[in-house]
């Protein structure tokens, strides 16, 4: 079963929750209880396109998209906060060229097929799952299957709809076959 979810003023967001038939083998994953904050360092989880060959397109620095996909992971820090994106509450990273990064620092940027991953705060027991990728910006006119230093990511605030993701985590199995409660 499915729920979508809505904005205060009923706009349905491109958010929703589903149930699974069985229970995965995975720990737990604690959900956000503070509001998307800029600068806040992510780490962020999906299953796009892989990065390809070095490219650049109107004097910006980028990547081709390989044909290739696999679940990987980068960091990024939250950009701007309080977004609204297709009907949406959500954040942004931007994809920054950064020159000789910190250890551990991988830039992230959101591809083709991310939709769905993870955006995590924090490390080991105490990572939080702050937002869903679900969107991405790009230059005008930029070419297909390419990310250039300065796209955004946009990630779904779930802080934004906290409340109403916990009133149907728990709920009971359906019992009647309708899909109604």
């Amino acid at each position: 079963s499915t729920v979508r979810f809505s904005n205060s003023d009923s706009t349905l967001a491109d958010l929703i929750a589903f149930k699974l038939a069985t229970r995965p083998a995975l720990a737990d994953v604690a959900l956000t209880n503070t509001p998307a904050r800029a600068d806040t360092l992510l780490t962020v989880i999906g299953r796009g396109l892989d990065r390809g060959t070095e490219t650049s397109w109107m004097g910006i620095s980028g990547w081709n998209w390989a044909a290739s996909r696999a679940m990987r992971w980068g960091t990024n820090e939250i950009s701007s906060v309080d977004k609204l994106a297709l009907d949406t509450h959500a954040f942004e990273i931007a994809f920054d060229d950064i020159p000789n990064p910190p250890t551990g620092r991988h830039e992230a940027d959101v591809v083709s097929g991310d939709s769905g991953g993870g955006a995590f705060s924090g490390t080991g027991p105490s990572a939080e799952l702050v937002g869903i990728i679900f969107a991405r910006k790009s230059y005008v006119g930029q070419p297909a299957s390419v990310s250039l230093h300065g796209n955004i990511g946009l990630i779904v605030d779930l802080y934004a709809y906290r409340d109403d993701i916990l009133a149907v985590v728990d709920r009971p199995d359906c019992n009647d076959g309708l899909d109604e409660d």
